[in-house]
């Protein structure tokens, strides 16, 4: 069986509700303290009482009123077997032809240091939540080449209210149908911002799928797609990017209140990515590197010393559920 994760504080949606038709998929969805439990057919509705009784460690040190619940879904679906993960929200819609990817693309892109992959499926002048601001306007010195590469996660590009940052919506703040572009992956040495809304992870890499419990919540699923791409190159493993495959209908959101939560990330994206760059992690396991990385971010203040507490949980955990 395949697990679609989602964390909310809704009822069912549409998202919800489409997702939950789709043959040989089960849907997780991770409730909060503000959550209204409920029952539906092919939803695993995981109150916070129920999150409790499941015994994971992880349980004991991710604060409530957090994005990063959604760690405990991980868990959940790995402890059933999980044979592919999609990690998404509860108002992002799957199209018709939603479906699973082979985890293999062979056109590498490479050149900048950071990668606007919104660039390459639209002449729209826009980008990702993530992406270094300054390269915004900078000249693109993007190369393209054929090359055969593993993907280790398939981040889907989202048709309509898409995952655009604050300074975007409060300044442009509008909606785009992407091209049916060809599939891409980003090369070894070069950065994309990726999401928690439409990305389908490889098995061998669950654990990198951890969601940070000390960063802001506009911020921390984004720092912990940086840390999966630094981590994957080591593994032969590439960040890939689709056509649509799904649209977003977005939930109600105060465009200066997202701004307030993401001026974090604006300051520490480019700090963030130094001390990636500065790391040898060639040698080292995935919840090695991941120890490494963390234990890095928490001596230059990007996350909190309660981080590496809550991941040594993380990693027990998923290597209880693995072995």
């Amino acid at each position: 069986m395949n697990y679609i994760v989602i964390t909310s504080i809704n009822g069912i949606t549409e998202a919800i509700e489409k997702f939950s038709k789709l043959n040989n998929w089960k849907v997780v969805v991770v409730g909060d303290k503000k959550s209204s439990p409920y029952t539906h057919s092919n939803v695993e509705f995981l109150s916070v009482e129920d999150q409790l009784d499941l015994g994971f460690k992880t349980c004991d040190t991710t604060p409530f009123n957090h994005y990063s619940r959604k760690n405990i879904g991980y868990l959940y679906s790995i402890s059933k077997g999980a044979e592919h993960i999609y990690d998404t929200d509860d108002d992002t819609i799957p199209y018709d032809n939603w479906d699973l990817k082979s985890f293999s693309c062979n056109t590498l892109i490479s050149g900048d240091k950071f990668i606007n992959p919104f660039s390459l499926f639209t002449k729209e002048n826009v980008w990702p939540r993530g992406l270094d601001l300054s390269y915004i306007n900078k000249p693109k010195t993007y190369n393209s080449s054929e090359y055969d590469c593993k993907i280790g996660v398939w981040q889907g590009v989202i048709d309509g209210d898409s995952d655009f940052d604050a300074i975007y919506r409060l300044t442009v703040d509008k909606h785009i149908k992407f091209n049916n572009n060809p599939d891409i992956a980003i090369s070894k040495g070069s950065y994309a911002p990726f999401n928690t809304q439409s990305t389908l992870w490889n098995k061998d890499l669950y654990s990198l799928l951890y969601i940070p419990v000390t960063v802001d919540f506009r911020f921390t699923d984004i720092l912990r797609g940086y840390i999966s791409q630094r981590i994957m190159w080591d593994h032969d493993y590439a960040l890939g990017f689709h056509a649509p495959n799904t649209y977003q209908i977005r939930n109600v959101h105060n465009y200066y209140t997202d701004f307030l939560g993401e001026i974090s990330m604006y300051k520490n994206v480019p700090k963030a990515i130094q001390i990636l760059d500065s790391l040898d992690l060639s040698s080292k396991k995935l919840s090695e590197s991941l120890l490494s990385v963390y234990d890095a971010l928490c001596s230059n203040s990007i996350v909190g010393d309660q981080e590496l507490v809550n991941l040594l949980n993380w990693i027990e955990d998923v290597n209880n559920l693995t072995k």
